[in-house]
């Protein structure tokens, strides 16, 4: 037994009361302490990962009570993936938001407390505390959307509350037709009793899962919630949101899809219904994305149709589509994370959010539209970065396993987001006289840096492929074989 998987939730925990407890002190120490916390989380992960790496999958008890009746973690190469995007994901949004602005009173131990949260969803080896963690994560979720206290914040907040309630109750159903069934709630063993149940109760529970984790990760039409609250929670938090929450949950569906219900054995026809609904996210985000004039509601869609490209990955049934469904989510952490805190830099130079808005900005702002040209390129696919590469993959995986018509969707989708996005670069390079940016903002290292990294590794994910698809195709073997 090995007790770092434990660790990863109880460091944030211990942070999160700690930060509530530095409150009382200054915003320079309450900067400080978020920081040095967050960095701490980092290097935990990076252990973490390490030690998977060496030495296999690692297995957490609780309690000294065996399986089936103990509380069970487990990190592997799989979920080590996203266990990494959070912890450096964490490190840097926290870095950022102390050098763009200070925290709000309460911020940093709702911070501290979603990052344990999303690491025991992504460790949790049951189905209830799987739910646990979903929740608490979704509770943490709204509070920061509507930490603001503005009125557009607290309504944004409130509808994702409602929405993650709901969906944690459909959740929840699922998960008590599967223990009614197999008299399990450990993963391990369900997975070695689902064929007791009748495939109805199967059926029942298998769309509840979908539905439940569809509403997390924006599947259509469960996104109604993502634009509202991404553009309620400001470019840090709407970040930190669609760039690694997302992914966790995307985590917790696949381990759940894979591992106790075993689909590949039990419904293998479901593979292909995750790449029909994978297209119609790619085309229906990309056009939602195409009619919006708010920067923040153009990526929020955007997201929507990127876990389009996702999905379809893994939709193909392949080695090779999972692989490339993986690659496309260390792709996606990178380009969002980098349009969304440069994006903010658009926003505050232009005085809002509206693009048509944005002229002048590439003079005022070269560093953010810099950036921005970077990620945009990235998320569009244009060689020889990371969004290229990976939607080159996905292409290759489903034209193998269903013919044209998917990698027709992936083109379609394609010029659907080069149209949008050249639409902003068209409006950023317009000269304007009338609409002076505030170009003398001073942008302190802490603001600069995340962003400038993000964007670097949009080019580097694409250039360095050779090294990075040996930990990818280790990561899907490793969801393969449960």
């Amino acid at each position: 037994m090995n007790t770092l998987p434990l660790w990863l939730i109880l460091t944030p925990l211990a942070l999160a009361l700690i930060a509530a407890l530095g409150d009382r002190a200054g915003p320079r120490f309450r900067r400080a302490l978020a920081v040095c916390g967050a960095c701490a989380v980092a290097a935990l992960t990076l252990t973490v990962v390490w030690a998977v790496r060496r030495h296999g999958a690692l297995h957490t008890m609780l309690g000294g009570w065996a399986a089936p009746w103990g509380i069970g973690l487990r990190v592997d190469d799989f979920n080590a993936i996203f266990i990494l995007i959070l912890g450096v994901g964490l490190a840097a949004g926290m870095v950022f938001l102390a050098g763009a602005r200070a925290f709000v009173k309460g911020e940093a131990p709702l911070i501290f407390l979603l990052a344990a949260a999303g690491n025991g969803i992504l460790a949790a080896a049951d189905l209830f505390n799987l739910f646990v963690f979903v929740e608490l994560a979704s509770v943490c979720s709204a509070a920061l959307i509507a930490l603001k206290r503005q009125r557009d914040n607290t309504a944004a907040g409130f509808q994702y509350l409602v929405y993650g309630a709901l969906s944690g109750m459909i959740f929840l159903v699922a998960v008590l037709l599967i223990y009614g069934a197999t008299g399990h709630l450990s993963m391990a063993h369900i997975a070695a009793h689902i064929h007791r149940m009748p495939p109805r109760l199967y059926g029942a529970a298998l769309a509840g899962i979908i539905v439940a984790f569809g509403v997390k990760i924006g599947l259509i039409p469960l996104h109604f919630w993502q634009a509202r609250a991404y553009a309620a929670a400001g470019s840090s938090m709407a970040a930190l949101m669609s760039g690694v929450m997302m992914k966790i949950y995307l985590c917790a569906l696949l381990r759940v899809l894979w591992h106790p219900l075993a689909i590949r054995q039990h419904s293998a026809a479901l593979t292909g219904t995750l790449l029909a609904l994978g297209a119609i996210n790619v085309l229906g985000g990309h056009l939602m994305a195409l009619a919006q004039r708010d920067l923040k509601r153009l990526l929020a869609f955007s997201s929507v149709a990127h876990v389009g490209y996702i999905l379809m990955g893994i939709g193909a049934g392949s080695e090779l589509g999972l692989v490339a469904g993986l690659y496309h989510v260390v792709n996606h952490v990178l380009m969002k994370t980098a349009l969304f805190w440069s994006g903010r830099a658009f926003i505050l130079h232009a005085g809002s959010a509206d693009e048509r808005r944005f002229r002048g900005v590439a003079s005022a702002a070269p560093l953010a539209f810099a950036i921005f040209f970077v990620a945009a390129l990235t998320i569009v696919g244009a060689p020889p970065t990371g969004g290229f590469a990976s939607k080159w993959l996905i292409a290759l995986a489903v034209y193998a396993r269903h013919g044209l018509w998917p990698v027709v969707v992936i083109a379609l989708g394609t010029l659907i987001s080069l149209t949008y996005y050249g639409r902003v670069f068209r409006y950023a390079l317009i000269p304007s006289a009338d609409n002076a940016p505030t170009a003398n903002r001073s942008v302190n290292i802490g603001e600069r840096w995340p962003p400038i990294l993000a964007a670097c590794g949009c080019l580097a994910t694409g250039l360095g492929i050779r090294w990075l698809l040996p930990w990818l195709e280790r990561a899907a073997a490793a969801l393969a074989a449960g």
